[in-house]
């Protein structure tokens, strides 16, 4: 998948375990170590996007899928509001004997209407992977519950830390504009 640029983005990546609360791709934990072996696992970023490879999930706006599969698994599940939908099919086909392959020959541009960064968005694919962890990981209720915790505390920071920098970008353009003005008073 290409942006309008031409610049590839991930299309795949293994499956989420708990640990990807902590290192996934947008964490403090990978920001600050970027090759720790937990996030290079789940991003799948140790190996050469050339070849045919079988993987374990691929991106909803990059899949296709086969009528035979669809019939066998069913459909993406409608709890899912938006996000991982296609993480829980592919977990869910693979456990059903069906293989996810990433073709490198397949391409397409990936127009996105809005890529801005929005609290909504980010709220609803952390809401998506604790459905995805309650649904498939089937790990203990204190487990989830700490990992419910950890993600909140980091929604907290990461909204936090993004309202801080658009004070601070207000600021300084109004310092700009504030110089500028006096450029023209003087």
């Amino acid at each position: 998948m290409l942006d309008p640029k031409g610049i590839i983005r991930p299309t795949c990546r293994r499956f989420p375990t708990y640990l990807n609360g902590l290192f996934n791709r947008s964490s403090l934990l990978t920001k600050l170590f970027p090759h720790n072996r937990f996030s290079r696992r789940y991003l799948s970023s140790h190996w050469d996007r050339k070849n045919i490879r079988c993987v374990d999930w691929i991106a909803g706006t990059y899949i296709l899928f086969r009528k035979e599969s669809i019939q066998d698994v069913g459909c993406l599940d409608e709890d899912y509001f938006m996000y991982c939908e296609e993480i829980d099919w592919c977990f869910r086909a693979k456990q059903k004997g069906w293989k996810i392959y990433y073709v490198p020959e397949a391409k397409l541009i990936h127009h996105q209407r809005n890529n801005a960064y929005t609290k909504r968005k980010v709220i609803w694919h952390h809401q998506s992977m604790l459905r995805f962890y309650r649904k498939h990981l089937k790990i203990p209720l204190a487990i989830y519950i700490f990992i419910a915790i950890v993600i909140f505390l980091k929604l907290a920071a990461l909204f936090l830390l993004h309202d801080l920098g658009m004070a601070f970008k207000i600021l300084h353009k109004t310092r700009k504009v504030c110089k500028k003005l006096s450029i023209i008073n003087a």
